[in-house]
């Protein structure tokens, strides 16, 4: 199936981001292949676009045999499936990778021909850029992503981060902000607006927590295109 691109729109396998309402993502945070499975075995009569498969906290991360899982994996789905290892100081759940390993694991995501994969620009730019190349190489597609669990960064940073990740390759950046204020909140939706207005690719922005529940009921009307919801009872999954 050709993937089509234009401004602001990546069309994969018929899911168009970009264009209509913004898709939705499911995460699996299961430690084992059968877990993954059985989670995803169990999203089967909902409504969504995007499985993330977070492999940080799969038990068999540093064992190479991520690929062999992710191709069992989509056996079981027709979604999109998205490959994330998110570091500890990222987020992630499997503790802190050194950067020679964590470019392993994502390399072996991507010889898996999974759709997407997540690269996160704190690696660095050299890394990042390899990394890029190799998926792009591979046929998968890129969210580089940046979170910020303390604070939201000023708009102009936010904006300047979202330009250098399109510049590095990114298909989708991405990027969540911890909100301290309802004005924090705005000033991710101003710079959602802006960089959705300005950049050639569909982009990816959230604010956590309970107040940045907000920014992903209202981001479909700034340019957010994917919310990824915390779990299958949660509202986002409502069209």
């Amino acid at each position: 199936m050709p993937v089509i691109t234009k401004h602001n729109v990546l069309d994969i396998k018929n899911v168009v981001f970009g264009e209509g309402t913004p898709k939705i993502c499911l995460p699996i945070v299961d430690t084992t292949k059968e877990g993954i499975i059985d989670t995803l075995d169990s999203y089967k009569d909902l409504d969504y676009d995007v499985v993330e498969i977070r492999l940080d906290f799969y038990e068999g991360l540093k064992e190479g045999h991520l690929t062999d899982v992710l191709e069992e994996i989509k056996k079981h789905t027709d979604k999109l499936v998205l490959g994330t290892i998110r570091t500890a100081s990222e987020g992630g759940g499997g503790g802190e990778l050194t950067s020679l390993e964590y470019m392993h694991c994502i390399k072996e995501i991507c010889d898996a021909h999974v759709d997407l994969v997540d690269i996160e620009l704190s690696q660095g730019y050299e890394s990042v850029m390899e990394l890029v190349q190799y998926a792009h190489k591979k046929g998968v597609h890129v969210i580089m992503s940046e979170h910020h669990f303390e604070e939201t960064p000023s708009r102009e940073d936010m904006q300047e981060t979202l330009e250098k990740m399109e510049i590095l390759g990114a298909d989708l950046p991405k990027l969540a902000v911890m909100p301290g204020s309802k004005e924090d909140l705005l000033t991710l939706l101003e710079a959602t607006l802006y960089s959705s207005q300005r950049l050639g690719k569909p982009i990816i922005t959230m604010s956590m927590g309970k107040l940045g529940r907000l920014s992903r009921m209202m981001g479909e009307y700034f340019g957010c295109l994917l919310y990824t919801s915390p779990s299958p009872r949660d509202g986002l999954l409502s069209r």
